[in-house]
């Protein structure tokens, strides 16, 4: 339409300098007339007046770019081109008004660093540099790998540097690191593997109280219903190796999550568990401990010597009333391990034969034997303890009374000790009948060294 207004303007023009120059010609008027006048000088003037009116609206807008001042580069110009909008090197941008809003920041990625706005002199405030000269807001500790952790804990020598080392790596940690953790305080807090404290000491006593010790219990009580079965075991486990009471909160939550994965629980975790609850003198749910014994006698082939002799003084100690379905198992897996006993798995399992419902000849004949091969190996109560159990068996033999004699030191024994060990050296030898049951009190192996 603009170009055949202007094709009709100047066939106009033409046509009205021929009618100027020959006014008395009919056919120029003719035409004149025809093209109509007052339409072509109405049309010509709004298609100009519309063009004006967009030039105004495309250059406020920036649209068509301004054009260049003499004494700008060409650096300036093609960047200016790009549509950036950066300032200069050599002019400054003058500094935004106080009522003047912030420049609100672009996406991700639009927004030059800091680093680079400084190489090419840029000294406009941005986001990102302000937020670069901001005091930086504390941030939760990164995790580090499992097994770097694990690492960390393992070089650990004290107690306080593994809770120093948890603290450290801030909360939501897996619960493989929480069981791991308090496993490795545990081995470290106590003083010996055969002592026992009624009362932690002092330095224990103050490890508990600490705020990371409450973070760890937390964090366990969280975990407890997705923890594994080694994990769920080794918990209960630490906690009756410091002989600490696991709080009721966290014991319900590992009761309610072993009764879950019970079936899919391994010798190990079975006597890990069943142990920390003797030792702890939990109240576990009705039937879970005679569930795990029978599961553990089914599956007692894979069984250490020292997992065997936990178990059947677990056993002694939780339930003596045991069925022999599950005693007479594992009492034969006395006997398959009874010849690699250590000095620990011999005390445990000396005191739990006498107080089980079901014996066996063969497994009472290997303990003995393995009693006297240790017998110049045994502090002076392990031997009052081996003599006072064997004693409760009821059955002579000379040869194991006569080593226990050679080895012992009675200087180092509490009187009860010496009781016990001059009763059972006499029924060894013969020359006292077994006494009933209950006038008898044994005391655990762990208790019996304590009085060292």
């Amino acid at each position: 339409r603009c170009c055949r207004v202007v094709m009709n303007s100047l066939i106009f023009d033409s046509v009205l300098a021929s009618v100027e120059s020959n006014a008395t010609s009919p056919v120029a008027w003719s035409v004149v007339a025809e093209l109509g006048a007052p339409d072509v000088v109405s049309e010509t003037l709004c298609a100009a007046a519309a063009v004006a009116l967009g030039i105004v609206v495309f250059h406020k807008l920036k649209l068509f770019p301004a054009p260049p001042s003499p004494g700008k580069s060409t650096r300036t110009r093609s960047r200016r081109k790009r549509g950036s909008r950066q300032s200069t090197p050599d002019a400054a941008a003058p500094a935004p008004a106080a009522h003047q809003a912030p420049e609100p920041a672009g996406p991700p990625g639009l927004t030059r660093a800091p680093e680079l706005a400084e190489i090419q002199g840029d000294r406009r405030e941005t986001p990102s540099t302000v937020e670069a000269r901001a005091p930086a807001a504390p941030r939760p500790p990164a995790a580090i790998p499992q097994q770097q952790y694990h690492d960390a804990v393992l070089a650990c020598t004290t107690p306080r540097q593994v809770l120093t080392l948890f603290d450290s790596c801030g909360d939501g940690q897996p619960p493989v690191n929480l069981s791991v953790t308090l496993n490795r305080i545990s081995k470290l807090a106590r003083p010996a593997r055969h002592k026992r404290w009624e009362v932690p000491p002092p330095a224990v006593a103050e490890l508990l109280e600490d705020a990371a010790w409450r973070r760890l219990l937390a964090g366990l009580y969280k975990a407890a219903p997705s923890l594994s079965c080694r994990s769920a075991s080794s918990t209960l486990w630490a906690f009756g190796n410091i002989n600490t009471p696991v709080p009721d909160s966290l014991a319900l939550r590992l009761f309610l999550r072993i009764e879950r994965i019970l079936p899919s629980m391994k010798f190990t975790d079975l006597c890990h568990t069943c142990w920390g609850v003797a030792v702890l003198g939990m109240q576990a749910p009705p039937g879970l401990v005679s569930r795990m014994f029978h599961q553990a006698a089914a599956g007692h082939a894979a069984a250490s010597p020292r997992e065997v002799a936990l178990m059947m003084w677990s056993i002694a100690k939780l339930n003596p009333r045991e069925s022999q379905a599950v005693v007479l198992p594992l009492l034969r897996a006395v006997v398959r391990t009874a010849s690699q006993f250590g000095v620990m798995d011999l005390m445990h399992i000396t005191w739990a034969l006498p107080h089980l419902p079901a014996r066996l000849e063969e497994a009472e004949a290997v303990v003995r034997g393995r009693a006297k091969t240790l017998a110049p190996q045994l502090l002076a109560g392990h031997v009052a303890c081996v003599a006072f159990g064997a004693g409760r068996l009821g059955t002579a033999d000379g040869e194991l009374a006569a080593v226990l004699r050679d080895n012992v030191c009675v200087e180092h024994l509490s009187a009860t000790q010496r009781e016990h060990l001059a009763w059972g050296l006499a029924v060894l030898d013969g020359r006292c009948e077994q006494p009933e049951p209950h006038r008898v009190s044994f005391p655990p192996p762990m208790e019996v060294a304590l009085g060292l």
